[in-house]
């Protein structure tokens, strides 16, 4: 049937009545404060998804439009606003897979010889997928990651979203992706997401396989997710993490909750070598991580890659991984360089507290790790241990329930509420 009018969407009941989204519905917008809560309510209908392309509006219109919105915000300032406009019209969701086979069409095909079916496993097997296509060279595969989610920015600077809730999406939940500087996400909520719930910038492939600088519209700076809790993401994409960021400067995680992860709760750098890729200045401190790997092994609390220089991560809470080897703390992984490992406090992890594999120029002190057994602080992986720089670290305590607190009280709290 012919469905070209706001009058016309009530017969979308008669036609599809268990499919949803039937119908996407995409309104690009600039400067539409005055009607842009209009033409949304037009817009709703049962079956129909809503997506809102804002070109960079400076009269309130995204704010609108998010209030009013239960589908998806992009929001692309700058010379790029038509291109962005242009691509989520080819993202649209249109007819959605039934309930009981929510299986995105994702590709996932060796170089040698592509399989002609999409293969469930290896999405569910794969770690850290995030939303741009990335060649893995250790398995000879290209995998596409989970689509775009909730909330997309692209090529915004100093934007701002303060008490954004996010549940039930397919793919990622916020990302603040290419080109994105100087912004916050803060006092938010993701849960049961697909994919990633929060994502920072991008996994360039050209860094990761071929050994070129990023470009700098690829290197986002400066942003931060601030008080946001993030829970029951990965719920398609097992090798999803609660927080990501790929090849990022300056991101900061701070005074965050994340919980409930089939793999790691928070993920920092996208390059499994040493060599200069753009990414440095991370913080990850006072945030709360548990409750993770719970499908994958091999991951931890806190995870980082490649090198980062002048790198923290501090005051962290992490606790409570499933009771099964290679399941750690903090995990810096290859190539990882330049971190400060400082000031956390973790317990009910089963394997080594931290595991440094092909690491250097790594300081570690004045944490508070308690194992389950005499494990060893460090598990020492293909990492030389002259590089690394080891002091007042502490493996038991009288009272962990007493130093705890004392710790919440003098350490956790003030990297809390530091700006």
């Amino acid at each position: 049937r012919d469905i070209d009018t706001p009058a016309d969407l009530p017969r979308l009941a008669d036609i599809s009545p268990t499919r949803a989204p039937y119908l996407s519905v995409i309104v690009p917008a600039l400067n539409e404060a005055h009607c842009i809560t209009a033409a949304l309510d037009a817009a709703r209908c049962e079956g129909v998804e809503r997506i809102v392309a804002d070109g960079g509006s400076t009269d309130g219109t995204a704010d609108l439009a998010a209030r009013r919105l239960e589908g998806i915000l992009y929001f692309a300032p700058g010379d790029e606003s038509i291109v962005e406009m242009l691509r989520q019209a080819r993202e649209a969701a249109g007819e959605s897979p039934p309930a009981e086979a929510p299986v995105p069409e994702e590709i996932v095909e060796s170089f040698d010889e592509p399989a002609d079916e999409p293969n469930e496993q290896l999405l569910r097997d794969a770690k850290m997928r995030n939303y741009k296509p990335v060649h893995d060279p250790q398995f000879k595969l290209r995998r596409v990651a989970p689509p775009a989610g909730g909330v997309w920015l692209t090529y915004a600077n100093g934007c701002r979203l303060k008490g954004v809730v996010v549940e039930a999406m397919e793919g990622s939940g916020i990302s603040i992706g290419r080109g994105c500087n100087d912004c916050l996400l803060v006092d938010s909520v993701v849960s049961d997401c697909g994919g990633n719930g929060v994502q920072i910038g991008e996994a360039d492939p050209y860094a990761t396989t071929r050994g070129a600088q990023p470009t700098v519209k690829t290197v986002v700076k400066n942003n931060t997710v601030r008080g946001t809790r993030v829970t029951h993401a990965g719920q398609i994409y097992w090798g999803a993490v609660g927080i990501w960021a790929g090849i990022s400067e300056g991101t900061k995680i701070i005074g965050c909750e994340v919980s409930q992860m089939p793999y790691s709760g928070i993920s920092v750098g996208w390059q499994w070598r040493p060599d200069p890729s753009g990414a440095r200045g991370q913080t990850i401190a006072g945030n709360h991580v548990h409750h993770c790997l719970l499908k994958h092994i091999d991951g931890a609390g806190i995870y980082v890659l490649g090198s980062q220089p002048n790198s923290r991560i501090a005051a962290n809470l992490i606790h409570d991984a499933p009771d099964t080897s290679a399941r750690y703390a903090v995990y810096l992984d290859q190539g990882s360089r330049s971190w400060t490992i400082e000031n956390n406090f973790s317990f009910n992890i089963h394997s080594h507290a931290i595991h440094l594999h092909q690491t250097a120029d790594v300081t570690i002190r004045e944490n508070t790790m308690l194992p389950d057994q005499d494990t060893p602080l460090i598990l020492f992986s293909a990492t030389a241990k002259e590089g690394i720089t080891v002091g007042k670290n502490r493996t038991k305590v009288d009272d962990r329930n007493a130093a705890l607190e004392n710790w919440k009280k003098t350490v956790w709290e003030p990297a809390r509420a530091a700006r």
